[in-house]
């Protein structure tokens, strides 16, 4: 009777193993697969930042949207994330991070670097509201953090899932301006995008002692992409018409 008691503990004992090791093997996999999935969504940013710098334009800009959600693993586990953007410099060289962590938590899945031979200005990604202006506390930042699922929050109408990457080529000096904005399914809902690159010009502008009919600088001339109340603008924003609009 007690060789067979014994019998059914080891029994049970390997079977609670083999549980045990298989749990562990599918957190790894789930691990790994998390990871992989992250990166794939960081290096679609990087990469355009990486195009923007080979290119030969002294102007230009393209955005990069990112998923509400990363989902990973045989089951389609749900991931909610922050991707946060934050720039270093090392030795001559300033180098532009993007990570990625679970959302409110500091343990970073996966991170990419792109290295810039020039100057890197982070936009808040608090400046995100349609009706917010520009101004000091949103510009040249250390870091910033773009929460795809904001839309969620209560007093937030705009989800942060997505950032303008510009260059600006000036006296041989190279800038990337990272741009947080919002981009949805609905009709000139690029728009966000296109108004924040203009919220930044009107803000260079202000620092420049400028008179009412001084245009923005040239890089971030967009108004031609502009639209209000279902209008094209024609004409180049001008300080007059930054103030009217409300950009800074």
């Amino acid at each position: 009777m007690l060789g067979f008691i014994l019998s059914k503990m080891q029994m049970l004992l390997f079977a609670t193993g083999v549980l045990i090791v298989a749990l562990m093997f599918y957190q790894f996999v789930s691990g790994v697969e998390l990871t992989t999935a992250s990166s794939s969504v960081i290096s679609s940013g990087a990469n355009m930042v990486r195009e923007q710098l080979s290119s030969d334009s002294l102007c230009s800009f393209k955005m990069d949207s990112i998923p509400e959600r990363i989902m990973y693993g045989v089951g389609m586990n749900q991931f909610f994330y922050d991707l946060t953007l934050s720039k270093e410099t090392i030795g001559d060289t300033n180098v532009l991070i993007f990570a990625i962590s679970e959302h409110k938590k500091t343990n970073i899945i996966a991170s990419r670097s792109v290295s810039i031979n020039g100057s890197i200005v982070l936009i808040s990604s608090e400046f995100i509201p349609e009706d917010e202006p520009m101004n000091e506390q949103y510009y040249d930042v250390s870091e910033t953090v773009l929460y795809p699922r904001s839309a969620l929050k209560a007093g937030q109408s705009s989800s942060i899932n997505s950032f303008v990457a510009l260059k600006e080529v000036l006296g041989g000096h190279t800038t990337i301006y990272i741009i947080p904005c919002s981009v949805s399914g609905n009709q000139g809902a690029q728009d966000n995008c296109i108004v924040n690159i203009a919220k930044i010009g009107c803000y260079r502008l202000s620092k420049m002692n400028p008179q009412p009919n001084d245009t923005l600088p040239q890089c971030f001339d967009v108004s031609a992409d502009i639209t209000k109340e279902g209008e094209t603008i024609k004409q180049s924003l001008t300080f007059a018409t930054c103030k009217e609009y409300g950009y800074i």
